[in-house]
C-alpha cells in the first residue's frame, strides 16, 4: 500500500508530482495512524518512488515502461479499531478477543436451539450450516485425501484443526507448506480438495498454490479471515 499525506500540486490516474511523503506496507493497519489515503497495488505491479513523485509499472503488461493507473482509495478504518485496546500486545489483544470472533464468525451458522429442545435424538439434527460448503460437501466426502495448504500462523491453524476434521470428515487430512508445495512441485490429483488458508486471503505463496491446485483439477476450498 503506498500512502500520500502532503499536497500535490499536480496529479493524474499514474503519477503524483510536488510534496510527497509514502509508507509502504502490506496491510492498510500499518498506515492509518498517518494517513487514510491509499494506493492499493495490483499482481505485478512495481512500485517507483524518485524526487518527490511516484510511478507504477506493471510488469505483465505489453509496455513495461509506461506507468499504469492506480485509484486512490480512502479508507473507512479509525484508529480505534486497530489500536491494542489496552492490552500490552496485539498477540495478547488476539488471544483475549477469541471468544467474541468465535461467536462472531459462526453467527447464522449454528443453530442455538437447547438439546432439550429437539425431538427424538438431538444429535440427528443439523445443527451447523457452512452455505459455502452445501454445493460441494459430497464432492468432499468422496475425495481421496483433504489437503490444507498455508503459510505460517495459518499452517499451525490447520494443524490444530487436522485431527478434528480427519475424525469427523473421515477422510485422510495432510498439510502443505504453500511455499514448500510450489518448490517441491507436489503431486495433486482431481479427486483431492484442497483448502487453502489464509488471514488476509491475499498471501502470495498461498495464491500461488491455489493456481497450482487449480491447474490440476483439484477443487480447492478458501478459509480466510476477511
Amino acid at each position: 500500500v503506498a500512502s500520500i499525506t502532503r499536497l500535490r500540486d499536480q496529479y493524474n490516474d499514474s503519477h503524483w508530482t510536488g510534496a510527497l511523503e509514502a509508507w509502504v506496507a502490506s496491510d492498510a493497519s500499518a498506515v492509518i495512524e498517518h494517513t487514510k489515503r491509499v494506493v492499493v497495488l495490483e499482481d505485478n505491479d512495481v512500485l517507483h518512488i524518485v524526487g518527490g513523485g511516484y510511478g507504477i509499472y506493471n510488469t505483465s503488461q505489453a509496455d513495461v515502461e509506461t506507468a499504469v493507473p492506480r485509484r486512490l482509495q480512502v479508507l473507512q478504518l479509525e484508529v480505534d479499531q486497530i489500536m491494542k485496546g489496552g492490552y500490552e500486545h496485539y498477540m495478547q489483544k488476539e488471544i483475549h478477543e477469541q471468544p467474541d470472533a468465535i461467536l462472531q464468525s459462526m453467527r447464522g451458522r449454528v443453530k442455538s436451539q437447547r438439546l432439550t429442545e429437539l425431538q427424538g435424538n438431538p444429535y440427528h439434527h443439523q445443527r451447523i450450516k457452512l452455505g459455502g460448503l452445501v454445493e460441494t460437501r459430497d464432492t468432499i466426502r468422496r475425495s481421496r485425501r483433504i489437503m490444507f495448504v498455508a503459510c505460517g500462523t495459518s499452517f499451525h491453524a490447520a494443524l490444530a484443526a487436522r485431527q478434528t476434521v480427519e475424525e469427523m470428515v473421515e477422510v485422510p487430512v495432510v498439510l502443505e507448506l504453500a511455499s514448500d508445495l510450489l518448490d517441491r512441485c507436489c503431486p495433486i490429483f482431481r479427486d483431492d480438495t484442497c483448502v487453502f488458508v489464509s488471514q488476509s486471503g491475499e498471501t502470495a505463496d498461498t495464491l500461488r498454490a491455489l493456481d497450482y491446485a487449480k491447474a490440476r483439477g483439484a477443487l480447492c476450498v478458501g478459509i480466510t479471515n476477511t
